[in-house]
C-alpha cells in the first residue's frame, strides 16, 4: 500500500489542475507554457546526465590507459642502453698495434671538435649507401 501513496497524491494534484483549467482559473496558454518548460527541463536533465556519464567513462578509460601504460612499460623493467664506442677507439684486426696508438691520440679531448664533423660525414655517407 505504500506505492499507492505517491500515485494517489499525483492523481489528486492532476485532478485539481484539470478542474482549475476547466473553471478558467488557468489559461490554455499558461498550460502550454508550463508543459514547454517541463519538457525543456527534462531535456536539460537528460543532457547533463549524458555528459556526466560520458565524462565518467572517458575519465575511467584514461585512468585505465595510464595504468596499462605503466604496467606494460615500467621504468624498472627497461635495460640500460649499452655504452657507445666509436669505431676509431677500437683497433681493427687488419691494422697493426701502431695504428691503435694513432687512433687513441686522435680521440684525445683536443681533437674531438675536429673529428666530430668527419664522424657525421661518415655516418651520412653510410646512411646514403643503405637507402
Amino acid at each position: 500500500m505504500a506505492a499507492a501513496g505517491p500515485a494517489g497524491r499525483e492523481a489528486t494534484v492532476r485532478s485539481q489542475a484539470a478542474l482549475a483549467a476547466l473553471r478558467g482559473d488557468v489559461t490554455s496558454q499558461e498550460i502550454l507554457e508550463l508543459a514547454r518548460r517541463k519538457r525543456a527541463r527534462a531535456r536539460t536533465g537528460r543532457l547533463v546526465r549524458r555528459v556526466g556519464l560520458a565524462g565518467l567513462v572517458a575519465g575511467g578509460a584514461f585512468v585505465a590507459w595510464k595504468w596499462w601504460s605503466g604496467q606494460s612499460d615500467p621504468d624498472w623493467l627497461m635495460e640500460p642502453s649499452p655504452a657507445t664506442e666509436t669505431t676509431e677507439s677500437r683497433p681493427s684486426p687488419d691494422r697493426g698495434p701502431e695504428s691503435a696508438s694513432e687512433s687513441a691520440s686522435e680521440g684525445a679531448p683536443g681533437n674531438a671538435a675536429e673529428s666530430a664533423p668527419e664522424d657525421q660525414a661518415e655516418a651520412g655517407a653510410r646512411r646514403g649507401a643503405r637507402g
